[in-house]
């Protein structure tokens, strides 16, 4: 329901896949001056320190139900 804490100390991001950058090659762009691109990457967020049920971690929760 609801998580507090300080991400800076909890989770690591992380690159999966470099960036790609795409162009497409279609007729009607050229016919139209137009260029179109397409920048992608992919990352990963790595939760490594939660604490448990004694001590609180970076990031602690609250579970209602």
């Amino acid at each position: 329901m609801l998580l507090l804490g300080d991400m800076r100390r909890a989770c690591t991001l992380a690159d999966r896949r470099q960036a790609t950058i795409a162009r497409a090659d279609q007729a009607q762009t050229f016919a139209e001056d137009q260029v179109q691109f397409r920048a992608t990457e992919r990352i990963d967020i790595n939760v490594q320190e939660l604490g448990d049920n004694t001590t609180a971690g970076p990031i602690v929760g609250l579970v209602g139900g």
